[in-house]
Order: structure tokens, then C-alpha cells, then sequence
């Protein structure tokens, strides 16, 4: 009879499997950066959509802007410092998102576009996590001095990840 019952166990099978396919329904809800998890917004005086509720914040700095003291743009031959410029803000739910520049978090705190009219470079305290509900600032620096790029526009990337 013993060897009935394993012989039987044999065919049925343990449960084990090698290969599975399986379709599924997926559902992304996107939103602006204003309302994503992770909330981008701008300073009305420097960023031309600083609140971009169905859209990608747009960091044009002096264009198409007219800041509240009438300035239309950065002084030629100057490096101009601006603190606070953009807010990054955790409206999700994990706690410790760790907040850098470039794919994977690569450029750290600081990373540098390089443009025809300016080099600007963006900064981050460092190591600076974010809880839900928290924000920290961007700061700038707009250098005309000496500008090093070719192109009219560049892209910064913004890594966040959860410790």
C-alpha cells in the first residue's frame, strides 16, 4: 500500500512549476507635477509654470516671466544666486525618500546645465530625506560669466528613492 501512495504523490505533482503566463490589467494615474507623488513647483518670479497642476514644471529661468518687481531676466556678465527657486515635496507614502540629480541618483546634490546664455547649477542639501508631507528647496546659481554650452535648453533629471 506504501508504495500505492507514493507512486500516486509522483504523478499528481509537489505544486512546483517552471514557467507561468498570465495576463493582467494594468492602471497608471498620472498627474502634473504639482499633484504626483513626488510634487515639483516653482517660484512665480523665476519659473514660467511654477505650478504645473496637468503638466511637467518647466524650469525656464526668466523667460516669459516678469518677476514682481518688474525684472524680465538675469544680469549679463554676473552669477546670480537664488535660493528656493523650486520645492520638491513627498505626497506619497514612503518614509526617507532621498532626493538627488541625474539617472539613478548619480550627480548627488548638485548638477550643472551647461547652456548658450548661462551655466546654471541646481543644489540640494545633502542627504536630505523626505518624509511624507516634507519639502525641501532647490537653490540656483545663473552664471553668465563665461557660458560653456551650445544649446538654447537643457534637461535635469530628479531622482527620489525611499531608504
Amino acid at each position: 500500500m506504501g508504495a500505492l501512495a507514493s507512486g500516486a504523490a509522483a504523478v499528481v505533482g509537489t505544486g512546483a512549476f517552471s514557467t507561468v503566463e498570465a495576463e493582467r490589467s494594468v492602471e497608471v494615474d498620472v498627474e502634473g507635477d504639482a499633484q504626483a507623488y513626488l510634487e515639483l513647483t516653482g517660484d512665480e518670479d523665476f519659473i514660467a509654470n511654477p505650478n504645473p497642476t496637468e503638466s511637467e514644471l518647466e524650469l525656464a529661468f526668466g523667460v516669459d516671466v516678469t518677476a514682481e518687481g518688474g525684472g524680465t531676466g538675469f544680469n549679463d556678465d554676473a552669477v546670480t544666486e537664488v535660493e528656493g527657486i523650486v520645492t520638491i515635496a513627498n505626497q506619497g507614502t514612503e518614509d526617507d525618500v532621498l532626493v538627488e540629480f541625474g539617472e539613478n541618483g548619480d550627480d548627488g546634490n548638485e548638477t550643472e546645465v551647461h547652456l548658450e546664455d548661462a551655466d546654471v547649477t541646481l543644489t540640494l542639501p545633502e542627504d536630505e530625506t523626505l518624509n511624507p508631507g516634507e519639502s525641501v528647496d532647490v537653490d540656483v546659481t545663473v552664471d553668465t560669466t563665461d557660458p560653456s554650452g551650445s544649446e538654447s535648453e537643457g534637461d535635469v533629471t530628479i531622482y527620489a528613492e525611499a531608504q
